[in-house]
């Protein structure tokens, strides 16, 4: 953030219930267990704060409490930017729809749509991971290493399918996929997707000894990852994306994979929707009226919509729909990264400096809102998902734990060393590798 913190003062609010406001929780489920349930916890909070409290930690709620910051706080001459990431594109866009006037600049990262279903986070995660097998389509390096075995999405389509030496637990390996999914996030980790894949189908002895030095540390961080901290809410989670981001009918069911994806298996698995489908059930009396859910087309100053093209949590389609509701507004300014996931301001480092190419875009939109914001960097090799770099499996791009990992900088012919795993634990899903 060098780049802004010379001319910017940064306000970063807590929403109302996280952070250092009065925390939502629900301690009887918490105190159960470790990951409390989350219908239980929602109907805890439920029977606290009735219908009409519950109202008071809307997405509405939380714009008004953001005017009221802005209001409070602004000298005279100063202009003021809104930026928003994830779920705060969904609250800015309520914000500049209800106060048009306030923001002199508005900058949208990784947006959520009005129409979002939460519901539905395993179709979500799957086509960020389709965009990512694509781009290994289109490139020839890549594809090459798969046209033995009939192209990449074939090689998926069998080791997800159980043809290969790895055997699981599970018919269908979804917590195979969820972790397929985890290396999409990660600048270095997203590298090794595909050379697993082919190893997996390859199976051969310096295959097996490298696949048992990748898993067993890649699960252990991430399961140190996902332990929360005392600032969350999980019953601010579950009342938003219940409440705000799902729709009627409930569409994620026990067929639904089933018969969507029975011609092309779903690579890559995000567990979550049938958690927000559970959730979903028991608040529906608590649901927000759709009226609320409006684009902001009546803010008439600048407007910055980037987006990554590799992003589990709001892919393309999203990104889309925006791009659709403030078509033909010339304040409007959108610059979609290639091969950037979630998060594009700080998932977008430039090798060698303390930058992000996303922040670049977004510092020259603001010094130029009327212009087309410069993103050169995207393309031109500097940062670690640029088209040039992903497949680019140089010493110079990955980091020196996957060189030792893989035995050498080839990850998908380096032979490791002479480690023999027989047995992995991976979220509940028990690995032989034989």
């Amino acid at each position: 953030m060098n780049e802004l913190q010379d001319k910017y003062d940064l306000y970063i609010p807590d929403f109302r219930g996280t952070g250092r406001s009065s925390l939502l929780q629900c301690p009887v489920a918490q105190a159960s267990s470790v990951n409390p349930n989350p219908v239980a916890c929602f109907a805890e909070i439920a029977s606290q704060y009735g219908v009409n409290g519950l109202a008071g930690f809307s997405t509405t709620a939380a714009a008004t409490d953001l005017y009221h910051l802005i209001n409070n706080t602004k000298q005279s001459g100063d202009r003021v930017v809104v930026y928003g990431v994830s779920y705060g594109t969904f609250l800015l866009n309520r914000f500049l729809y209800l106060y048009p006037q306030i923001a002199d600049r508005a900058i949208a990262d990784s947006v959520l749509p009005n129409s979002v279903d939460y519901t539905e986070r395993a179709d979500h995660a799957n086509e960020a991971g389709l965009a990512l097998n694509q781009a290994c389509i289109d490139d020839a390096f890549c594809s090459s290493k798969f046209a033995a075995f009939g192209g990449v999405n074939a090689t998926m389509t069998d080791v997800l399918s159980g043809n290969t030496c790895v055997r699981y637990s599970t018919s269908q390996g979804l917590n195979l996929k969820a972790v397929l999914l985890t290396f999409l996030d990660n600048f270095f980790l997203r590298k090794l997707v595909f050379p697993i894949i082919y190893r997996m189908k390859r199976c051969s002895p310096s295959d097996i000894a490298v696949l048992g030095r990748i898993f067993a540390p890649t699960v252990s961080a991430e399961l140190n990852s996902i332990n929360g901290t005392a600032k969350m809410s999980d019953a601010i989670l579950y009342l938003v994306s219940g409440s705000e981001l799902a729709s009627r009918p409930v569409r994620y069911n026990a067929s639904h994979w089933a018969t969507k994806y029975s011609s092309t298996p779903p690579f890559y698995y995000n567990p979550a929707g049938a958690l927000i489908t559970a959730v979903y059930q028991s608040i529906g009396s608590y649901l927000y009226p759709a009226t609320e859910k409006v684009y902001a087309t009546n803010y008439t100053n600048p407007l910055l919509i980037i987006h990554g093209t590799i992003d589990t949590r709001t892919p393309t389609s999203f990104y889309n729909e925006w791009i659709n509701a403030f078509r033909g507004m010339n304040n409007v300014k959108t610059v979609l990264f290639k091969n950037t996931p979630h998060g594009v301001a700080f998932s977008t480092p430039i090798r060698g400096v303390r930058s992000y190419c996303g922040v670049r875009v977004m510092v020259d939109f603001l010094n130029a809102p009327n212009q087309t914001p410069n993103s050169s960097c995207i393309t031109d090799g500097s940062t670690l998902d640029s088209p040039i770099m992903l497949f680019n499996l140089s010493a110079s791009t990955l980091d020196a734990s996957l060189v030792r990992t893989f035995g050498g900088e080839d990850l998908y012919e380096s032979s490791g060393n002479s480690l023999t795993a027989s047995v992995l634990l991976l979220f509940g899903l028990v690995l032989l590798l034989l």
